[in-house]
């Protein structure tokens, strides 16, 4: 049962939020944001100086965001209130992506020690779903049941999808516009552009190999170690609606179902990419562009509140996790 918070919506959203009510909308009213605060600042970074002209402008080859477009995530607050990296994540979504639905997955609400936090969320029009769990299962694991749930209970409402990890996604300007519906991708562990060398993967991250091991084997372990292969991060992918479909597909298809531990869905995502299950929706791997980075250590540098890409004059768009000796701000 979907609990999307009209009360909130309608006696809290006092920002420039345009209430246009779409009823065919699955969580009830959406309200479109047209005339959006200022971009994202704080004491570090300042988006409204990021550079996306000029040539920097190509990766925007593609519509952007609309109503049919989904950010989805996943989140366990359990006793917590929301992170406040996971204030800049939410808020960068939403100043970057003003027509695009966001929308958490909530395996658990705030805790009532955090009442403001959905009234702050309902400022930003994220909309909520309640979804459950086993105590037994790992959130990150459930994530995936209800990422095809989604799609299924929403299909003729998405054209663009994109399923992130909430608390450390950062986007500077508008993701949707750098993909199309034909298109399919998710993020390889790359902190700057070459591979393997500025990656983590088994054979650079003692965990990612101990998840193969655990729920693999040895031997794959051993062979993802010896051809240096990065990983494919599970929290971060994209695409058309219909391929995003067919991958979830594939994903559960390959599961084993008795597993519900924290590292298997990268394990699996992992071993499905390298083996060639993912060939047949055409799914890229993406090592850090100025589209999307993970981290950014060897890629990024700020001057002047302004993020650039690889020595380049061009700024990102989309980050997974921010970490770099240039600023202090972190998504990590």
């Amino acid at each position: 049962m979907i609990l999307f918070l009209n009360f909130l919506l309608i006696s809290v959203v006092t920002l420039s939020f345009t209430r246009t009510p779409r009823l065919s909308s699955p969580f009830g009213r959406h309200f479109r944001i047209e005339n959006p605060p200022n971009r994202f600042k704080n004491s570090f970074i300042d988006v409204s100086k990021f550079n996306f002209s000029g040539e920097c402008a190509d990766v925007f080859s593609h519509p952007p965001n609309s109503d049919r477009d989904y950010i989805v995530g996943s989140y366990d607050f359990r006793s917590s209130c929301v992170p406040s990296m996971m204030w800049d994540s939410l808020t960068l979504a939403r100043y970057s992506m003003r027509n695009a639905h966001i929308v958490l997955l909530l395996f658990s609400f705030p805790p009532q020690k955090c009442k403001h936090d959905l009234t702050r969320l309902a400022k930003l029009n994220i909309e909520l779903q309640k979804v459950e769990k086993s105590s037994e299962e790992d959130a990150v694991i459930a994530r995936y049941t209800y990422y095809d749930k989604f799609i299924d209970e929403n299909y003729k409402n998405i054209s663009r999808i994109v399923f992130i990890d909430p608390r450390d996604v950062a986007f500077f300007n508008d993701f949707f516009a750098t993909f199309s519906e034909n298109d399919i991708g998710w993020l390889i562990e790359c902190f700057g552009p070459k591979a393997p060398e500025d990656c983590f993967g088994p054979y650079s991250f003692k965990l990612h190999a101990e998840w193969l091991e655990q729920f693999y084997s040895k031997e794959v372990e051993d062979d993802f170690v010896r051809r240096k292969l990065p990983a494919v991060n599970g929290g971060f992918g994209y695409g058309g609606v219909e391929k995003m479909k067919k991958v979830l597909q594939i994903y559960h298809e390959n599961a084993d179902k008795t597993i519900k531990l924290w590292g298997y869905d990268q394990a699996l995502l992992n071993v499905l990419y390298y083996n060639g299950s993912f060939d047949e929706v055409g799914m890229k791997g993406v090592i850090c562009e100025q589209k999307l980075c993970y981290i950014g250590r060897n890629s990024m540098e700020v001057k002047d509140k302004v993020i650039y890409y690889n020595n380049t004059q061009c700024s990102p768009v989309a980050m997974h996790k921010f970490n770099v000796k240039s600023t202090q701000w972190k998504l990590w």
